[in-house]
């Protein structure tokens, strides 16, 4: 899953599969009713198929797929990791 903004809209979240490459949903919205809406419209059973979820690190996300999904191990994607890392710890320097 991940989220990417577009000037002229709000945050927009896609979530696809990662086998596939298949978009499964498209969104306005980076909360946890995004989520939410997706597990409705996919369906628990075929979520229930699913073991993991790779996102960045949203605690919107993983909330709200733990909640409903709660036997999923979530992933936070690697560009988001050196991001964050960059961001936080290599960006601020002595």
């Amino acid at each position: 899953m991940n989220s990417f903004f577009i000037k002229a809209i709000d945050a927009l979240t896609l979530i696809m599969d990662m086998k596939s490459g298949d978009v499964l949903w498209l969104a306005c919205g980076k909360k946890k009713q995004t989520v939410y809406d997706f597990i409705d419209w996919i369906g628990i059973d075929w979520m229930k198929n699913v073991k993991a979820v790779a996102c960045d690190m949203n605690s919107d996300f993983e909330e709200a797929f733990k909640k409903r999904c709660g036997w999923l191990d979530i992933v936070y994607d690697h560009f988001h990791l050196i991001k964050n890392f960059n961001d936080k710890v290599v960006s601020k320097g002595p």
